[in-house]
């Protein structure tokens, strides 16, 4: 179980015309156990401080295809409109530096300080830093690292997904994968589609915003999970079989291409053989090598030809010889003398 107790925005901005003037922006938010509402009017921010939620837990890929801070509005990194209340006005500031930190709590009732930076001088957006509650003061943070290899796995130090998984108590099974006989974990942030609905993604499908991550079927995955059911290995040996099936087809298609291609330039062809392998219906054993052009002519009587042709030349070569005189040969001999020298 994971449930967040407080979601502070910090921005730190300056005014277009007074580049000198830093003032601190943000939100603190207390959350309590239950349902939350977070109520305003358009363009207040709302989806801003959503988006934060799912920042400071590394599942921004939820919200947007794209990554790390690119995912984030641009109040929150680059610039934003504010009223003074003081004079009434609107202006412009732009962000200097901002982060988002949240206090979350698991099940047994131990809390963790989340901290993960938006816009700073020296910022990785790969890291989150992490302090623990100790005498009710935050210790120093330790770095944990995402969106990156063995981020889920949960017996590596510093895996951020495998740490918030083992903080909440989750346990995250291993899956099949698409086109290979290994299984990979079920990714946390797979798992962690179970609980995001996303209006602005659309309302076509509660699962909208999963990422797969080349899982094997991930909606049903997630449910399974959720219900602690089995994963249906009859149904998963089907697909695996299916996708063999595809690849097997792919790899006939294009070794038949290979070998028409390579018999085309020789002037040859094979009879009844398909790019489908589905429409092969003539078995290969009894396929054969035909030779362009000569209505049909199979490639051991093409090879016949052949060999009738060398027999000939043989054939003709002897007569000639048989049939030089005296003179033919002598003049033979001093071109062959002649050819020697030159040759050397």
């Amino acid at each position: 179980m994971l449930n967040f107790c407080k979601l502070e925005v910090h921005i730190k901005a300056y005014c277009g015309d007074s580049p000198g003037d830093i003032r601190d922006f943000g939100r603190i938010v207390k959350l309590d156990k239950g349902l939350n509402v977070i109520i305003g009017d358009n363009t207040k921010g709302k989806t801003s401080l959503a988006s934060c939620f799912y920042y400071i837990l590394g599942m921004e890929e939820l919200m947007s295809p794209k990554r790390d801070v690119d995912s984030l509005d641009r109040c929150l990194k680059v610039s934003f409109i504010w009223r003074d209340s003081s004079t009434g006005k609107e202006k412009t500031w732009y962000v200097d530096s901002s982060y988002v930190e949240a206090e979350i709590k698991n099940g047994s009732g131990k809390r963790v300080l989340l901290h993960r930076d938006i816009k700073n001088d020296s910022i990785n957006a790969n890291k989150i830093s992490i302090s623990n509650l100790n005498n009710e003061k935050w210790e120093h943070p330790n770095e944990y690292f995402l969106h990156s290899r063995d981020d889920n796995n949960q017996s590596i130090d510093f895996a951020f997904y495998g740490f918030l998984a083992n903080f909440a108590g989750i346990n995250l099974p291993t899956v099949p994968v698409r086109n290979s006989d290994k299984e990979s974990v079920l990714y946390l942030q797979t798992l962690f589609a179970l609980c995001y609905v996303e209006q602005t993604r659309g309302w076509a499908d509660y699962f909208a915003t999963i990422k797969g991550y080349n899982i094997l079927r991930p909606k049903q995955r997630i449910i399974e999970y959720a219900m602690s059911l089995a994963i249906d290995a009859e149904y998963e040996t089907k697909q695996k079989l299916k996708e063999k099936r595809d690849n097997d087809k792919t790899t006939w298609s294009f070794e038949v291409k290979n070998l028409k291609d390579i018999l085309s330039c020789n002037n040859f062809e094979v009879l009844d053989l398909e790019d489908n392998v589905e429409k092969q219906k003539t078995n290969i054993d009894t396929l054969k090598i035909e030779y362009i052009g000569k209505n049909g002519l199979d490639i051991d009587h093409r090879l016949c030809e052949l060999k009738e042709k060398i027999e000939a030349y043989e054939l003709n070569k002897k007569e000639v010889i048989q049939k030089r005189t005296p003179e033919d040969r002598k003049l033979i001999e001093t071109y062959q003398k002649h050819k020697q020298i030159y040759d050397q």
